[in-house]
């Protein structure tokens, strides 16, 4: 349970939840039978999700060297 606790935390560095970034959908606390009946993003829409997280990655690395 706090695994799923911290996976679906919003996290600064992707500004988005770890569980959006590996299964494009955002359960918000649901239960873990209702996060399996999601509907989850298809392959394609992931790809540019993952592309979008790698730049703000990258974004908060350079963010955290100036300080």
């Amino acid at each position: 349970m706090a695994e799923f606790a911290y996976n679906n935390g919003y996290q600064e560095s992707i500004k988005r939840t770890p569980i959006f970034a590996n299964y494009g959908i955002n359960p918000e606390y649901q239960t873990i039978r209702h996060l399996m009946q999601e509907e989850i993003t298809p392959p394609e829409n992931m790809s540019q999700l993952h592309h979008t997280l790698q730049a703000e990655m990258t974004e908060a690395q350079l963010r955290h060297m100036e300080y």
